[in-house]
């Protein structure tokens, strides 16, 4: 019983990482200039994402999952990860913006430095 309870805490702990996630991919996209109708959602997001602004944040979520002091957070990068490469086999990116769009190119400082959940409870309820 006592595991039931561990694995539920576990779950909520791994979505509030996938909603952080969410959020600073849709950051992210906002600022290289993606429009808010290309991004609804985390698929449609990572969709409009053209090659390079690809590959930097596959790169980024890679930088975060080796980093994560948290096997919540690893298990989330996991799951967005494993989205992004189905969204990105099946659909090509968009071309580059031209100079008529300029893109405002982002940093990913923000995942770097994020620690994750603010409660101690949630990090003692994985680890």
């Amino acid at each position: 019983m006592m595991f039931f309870k561990s694995s539920k805490r576990s779950e909520s702990v791994v979505a509030y990482h996938l909603g952080e996630l969410q959020s600073k991919i849709d950051e992210y996209a906002a600022r290289a200039g993606i429009p808010p109708t290309d991004r609804l959602d985390l698929r449609t997001t990572l969709a409009a994402l053209t090659w390079s602004d690809r590959r930097r944040l596959g790169i980024v979520l890679e930088g975060v999952r080796a980093h994560a002091s948290s096997p919540a957070l690893r298990e989330a990068v996991g799951v967005v990860l494993g989205v992004a490469a189905k969204v990105w086999a099946s659909m090509p990116p968009p071309a580059e913006r031209t100079a008529a769009r300029p893109v405002q190119r982002a940093s990913f400082e923000f995942l770097s430095r994020w620690s994750g959940p603010p409660t101690s409870e949630a990090e003692a309820a994985i680890g």
